[in-house]
């Protein structure tokens, strides 16, 4: 109990409110990027070619004519990230209060969220049809990892690829190759139909993510924060959903890979080289898993056997090492919001690209090594019960100790955490990696500094494609990418290594 003024108040009091303020406040960011999509084609939304009684709908399907003003659709995308980072924190200072509202509840909202999303064009980004594309020149028996859109150029789903992808082959591991591909064969020639299938996928990998992190949560508290900080972050709905990334089968796969460590290690190692094999970087799971077990070499081999069964044969089925080709030059770029840009710039001027993005790159590596020891310490601790070995082979010894898929959640968290601190290339959607690993921990300020980072890499990414703008806006956009956005990121690595300090 508390006394305010001479007023006895109980713990909680006042919490309520501050929890509807937050979810109403992440409705509106969801509306905003849902009004931004309604209005159409944009420098923010694409409306796939194609007519029918299916969504998507905008208003150019109702018969509206007219492009809305890019100055109203940036406007309207700013303030949905700015609605949604306040509502994110509302949301955390509120549970932090004793607000306790049905974790159900707030599941169904982002589920919800995510379904009245699906109604409208994908927004924020091309990249779906590049993903429809690729998935394409696959069903035709080409080799997406050496034929770009281009190479395609009569193909009308081909053709729908956006900038800066017709001139590039796939970056993309081959389970998400397969995944695009079964969708084009289901669309044949028709890209409205795949982009549909596919922005599908995507918003169903989103919410059973979110139906397992509320399996792995160890409360009722935990339930509650695990959904407010994925399923109904509006900041992961505009970028997973809206924007349908890949990257959200490429987090199910991994949180998959982290809930099937509490039965078997054979089988969290498949789910992880699955993930490799959605994008490369996937194998970070792998590695969490691998660190997680690295005193206990059966369930380390166990873990191993299970990832080399479904990433080396599925990497060979699609070309083996000439499918690496695309995804090893596009790790050697620094992108425009990245602080390793005050690097490379100068470098690239002084000896050559070449040269100087291995130097970068080898820079990078070190860096991560370097955060993974750092956010070792500064992260928030769980405790690890005792608790039955994961099925599979095991040690007398490891029976005993406390069971390490109880704290691999932290281990994922340090490992994807560590990666978007220290890599070269950043983009907004990348965050979503490190959401559900930190979401499984106890409640510290890691939530708000990811919520911040999140935000400004957001908005720094506005509109999302590649598209004409009035000089002044994209003035303004451009130089928040190119000056704003590193120095901002820079500062938040600084603070992250600061409070790990002070956790030593």
């Amino acid at each position: 109990m508390t006394q305010r003024g001479g007023v006895v108040t109980p713990p909680g009091a006042g919490s309520g409110v501050s929890g509807a303020r937050a979810l109403a406040l992440c409705a509106t960011s969801v509306g905003l990027v849902w009004v931004t999509a309604f209005l159409g084609a944009s420098p923010a939304t694409r409306v796939p070619p194609g007519a029918g009684a299916l969504p998507p709908y905008d208003l150019q399907s109702l018969g509206v004519t007219g492009a809305p003003s890019p100055w109203l659709v940036v406007g309207l995308l700013v303030l949905a990230v700015a609605a949604g980072v306040a509502g994110l924190l509302f949301g955390l200072a509120a549970l932090a209060r004793g607000w306790a509202p049905a974790p159900r509840r707030l599941v169904a909202f982002g589920l919800v969220a995510a379904g009245l999303l699906l109604l409208v064009p994908p927004t924020t980004s091309d990249d779906l049809y590049s993903y429809t594309a690729y998935g394409r020149i696959a069903a035709l028996g080409r080799d997406p990892y050496a034929t770009t859109p281009n190479d395609l150029p009569d193909d009308p789903v081909a053709r729908e690829a956006g900038e800066p992808w017709r001139d590039v082959p796939s970056v993309y591991g081959p389970v998400a190759t397969g995944v695009q591909a079964l969708a084009a064969r289901a669309a044949g020639p028709h890209p409205r139909t795949a982009a549909t299938l596919l922005a599908l996928t995507s918003a169903a990998a989103f919410g059973l993510t979110g139906l397992v992190l509320d399996r792995l949560a160890a409360s009722e508290a935990g339930r509650r924060r695990a959904a407010l900080l994925w399923t109904a972050n509006p900041l992961l709905l505009v970028h997973l959903v809206a924007g349908a990334h890949l990257d959200a089968l490429l987090v199910l796969l991994a949180v998959a890979a982290v809930a099937a460590a509490r039965r078997s290690y054979l089988a969290a190692g498949a789910l992880a080289g699955a993930a490799a094999c959605v994008k490369l970087s996937g194998a970070l799971a792998g590695v969490a898993l691998a660190w997680s077990v690295r005193r206990q070499p059966r369930r380390l081999l166990a873990v191993a056997i299970g990832a080399v069964l479904v990433t080396p044969p599925a990497y060979v089925l699609v070309g083996g090492w000439s499918a690496l080709g695309p995804v090893r030059r596009a790790s050697r770029f620094v992108s425009f919001g990245s602080p390793w840009r005050a690097l490379s710039v100068p470098l690239d001027d002084l000896v050559g690209s070449g040269p100087s993005r291995t130097i970068v790159s080898a820079l990078s590596l070190l860096v991560v090594a370097l955060l993974c020891a750092l956010l070792a310490r500064g992260l928030p601790s769980v405790t690890a019960p005792a608790s039955a070995p994961a099925s599979g082979p095991a040690s007398t010894q490891d029976r005993t100790a406390p069971h390490p898929a109880a704290v691999l959640p932290r281990t994922a968290a340090v490992v994807t955490l560590a990666w978007l601190i220290g890599a070269t290339y950043v983009l907004p959607w990348y965050d979503a990696w490190a959401w559900p690993f930190l979401a499984l921990l106890p409640a510290s300020r890691w939530d708000r500094w990811l919520a911040v980072r999140t935000a400004v890499l957001t908005v720094a990414y506005l509109p999302g494609r590649i598209a004409p703008l009035p000089p002044v806006l994209a003035g303004l956009l451009s130089g928040t990418r190119l000056y704003v956005t590193p120095v901002a990121l820079g500062l938040l690595a600084v603070l992250a290594v600061r409070w790990c300090r002070e956790s030593a």
